[in-house]
């Protein structure tokens, strides 16, 4: 299978791969002779330049009839870790790609950024070294000594979330992740010891984890303070003279419920809602399956259709037979036809009307409604959380 390269373990340049990244997914295309801007998920390997030594590739895999063949590529591939003592400051991408393509660059010995570099750097007369020290697959721990300024390329895929941190005694109070050569990563570097942390922690997911500390913490406390009135209750009833009252219901807080404010509960749970994940209205179609369902499926951009309801019940394309998720594509494309903002803006208004259902299922099986706000609010927190994970 050829698909099967991260369930064994191997390291490929490209596969099926749902969640590829789009400055590399554009590198890959304009090596294959495609449209970088026309990128899907899908992107056929039909030959291995030169410059896939970029990307650390090796082996080339094909079939051949019923035959799996293996053929290593006369360039060999660059280290993980380099230090390149030149670079180039280019801000565009189709004159960055024209650069890499030039049978004059030598990646080893310089590399393209897109905005300055801090410190820049310098010709050496001793060549520094840099060592992996351990890494997974969201971090590297990296050590490095030099005797002048150099840039640390990484040839790993670069996103916006990857943040590099100073570990004790290393020379540098502050190091920056930039993308090198568009789709790489660099790390400026002063002349000293290094010994520093490259971690994937975008903003979101440093968010989403304090929200989860923070509703457990909650958690914690209003358990606690639950157990001591149960506590108190007991004692009470114990010490009466002619009859034990009915104890103090455990976490009574049902008082609060009856306030006038607790009507305002599924308002702010709606606002909330809204507010985190109302960024989706801006995001495009991705290429993973939304080809498939929408962007070039022409039975859902028929519309709402007498053709296109038979259709949506008695097909199974997509491998499912889900009849209302196709109506429900077949509307929104009725409403917004392609604006994806407006896709998004359906899935959101779901949540938001699921969230308030969970609620007013809680609610309604305890009597409690702010612990039933609290525990709702919690599952929309990991629910933000796993989604910034991904």
């Amino acid at each position: 299978n050829p698909n099967s390269a991260m369930t064994v373990g191997a390291q490929d340049i490209s596969g099926d791969d749902p969640g590829g990244l789009l400055r590399y997914a554009q590198f890959l295309a304009f090596s294959q002779g495609n449209d970088p801007d026309q990128v899907k998920q899908d992107i056929p390997i039909k030959n291995a330049p030169r410059f896939f030594k970029l990307m650390r590739c090796r082996f080339l895999f094909r079939r051949d009839g019923s035959t799996l063949v293996c053929k290593e590529l006369e360039t060999p591939p660059l280290p993980r870790l380099a230090l390149v003592e030149r670079c180039r400051v280019i801000p565009r991408r189709d004159e960055i790609f024209a650069t890499l393509t030039n049978a004059t660059f030598n990646p080893l010995e310089e590399v393209i950024l897109e905005s300055r570099p801090e410190p820049w750097p310098q010709l050496a007369r001793e060549k520094g070294t840099v060592k992996l020290l351990d890494s997974s697959t969201d971090h590297l721990t990296i050590e490095a000594a030099l005797t002048a300024p150099a840039v640390l390329l990484i040839t790993d895929s670069y996103s916006r979330g990857w943040r590099a941190r100073p570990l004790p005694g290393s020379s540098q109070a502050r190091y920056e992740v930039l993308p090198a050569n568009y789709f790489l990563r660099a790390i400026p570097l002063a002349a000293g010891r290094h010994l520093l942390r490259v971690e994937y922690a975008p903003l979101a997911f440093r968010i989403g984890r304090w929200l989860s500390v923070a509703s457990a913490a909650i958690f914690l406390w209003l358990l606690r303070l639950g157990f001591r009135k149960r506590r108190s209750a007991l004692l009470a009833a114990a010490s009466s003279s002619d009859r034990l009252e009915r104890p103090t219901r455990l976490w009574s807080l049902r008082r609060w419920a009856r306030i006038p404010r607790a009507k305002l509960i599924p308002l702010a749970l709606a606002l909330a809602t809204l507010a985190v994940f109302w960024p989706v209205t801006r995001f495009p179609f991705i290429n993973y399956d939304d080809m498939v369902y929408v962007t070039e499926n022409d039975h859902v951009q028929g519309g709402l259709t007498a053709q296109g309801v038979w259709w949506a019940f008695t097909n199974i394309e997509a491998a499912f037979w889900h009849p209302l998720t196709w109506l429900s594509h077949m509307l929104d494309w009725q409403l917004y036809e392609g604006w994806a903002g407006g896709h998004h803006l359906t899935n959101l208004l779901f949540h938001v009307a699921n969230t308030l259902l969970l609620f007013l299922v809680f609610k309604r099986m305890t009597g409690a409604a702010w612990r039933s706000a609290f525990v709702d609010r919690k599952s929309t927190t990991s629910e933000l959380q796993s989604l910034t994970n991904l």
